[in-house]
Order: structure tokens, then sequence, then C-alpha cells
């Protein structure tokens, strides 16, 4: 969606610490802003899994769009 609104922008390969699961493959965007890449995990943001009865819950935030680096790092690494 960021490229079909003119932005340039790229997927992050990584892991990411999952609650309860521990570190597993993920992906995520970096969107070039103003001269600068800004990060976002878009479905983090939009809710979790419960896993007690292992349904999505629907949550919007918007933690994890431009966290600071140190914040995102908490629970987001790059492999690629």
């Amino acid at each position: 969606l960021n490229r079909a609104a003119g932005l340039e922008a790229k997927v992050i390969i990584g892991d990411a610490n999952v609650y309860q699961v521990g570190w597993t493959a993920h992906a995520w965007n970096k969107v070039l802003v103003d001269g600068r890449w800004v990060s976002m995990d878009v479905t983090w943001d939009a809710g979790g899994v419960d896993f007690n009865n292992k349904t999505f819950k629907f949550d919007l935030k918007h933690k994890y769009f431009d966290p600071t680096p140190e914040e995102f790092a908490k629970d987001h690494r790059e492999t690629n």
C-alpha cells in the first residue's frame, strides 16, 4: 500500500519475539518519509492472537509505527 501511494518502501525479513512463542520468523516494512526510513509493523498494530481460544483479537494501536530504534529492537531484529 505504501508503494501504491507513491512511497518508497521495503520489506524487512527478520525475527520477532512473540509472546508465549519466543523468537520466530517475521517480516515488516520500512518506508522512506521525508528522507528518513521509518519502521512499521502493521501486523502487530492490528491486534494479536488469543492463545487460549486460538482466535485473532482486533486491537488497533500505533505502537509499531515509527518507534525509536531502541524500542523496536526489544522485539524485532533484522536477519537480512
